[in-house]
């Protein structure tokens, strides 16, 4: 198989998965839902804390 066929494959399989799809009112709510169990759990980190990482990692 050429590059450019294997190329056009890949890329045409990944238009076709709708990965980009306006989510329902019923999708937001479900996601909504597992993340206030996670943050009951304590399965988060403080926004804060994620910026400080990064600045730290790129030099910011």
């Amino acid at each position: 198989m050429k590059i450019s066929q294997y190329m056009f494959d890949f890329f045409e399989i990944r238009r076709n998965t709708e990965i980009y799809r306006p989510l329902t009112e019923n999708e937001i709510l479900q996601k909504l839902a597992v993340s206030r169990t996670h943050a009951e759990q304590g399965l988060y980190r403080d926004a804060d804390d994620v910026l400080a990482a990064v600045r730290v990692k790129y030099g910011l």
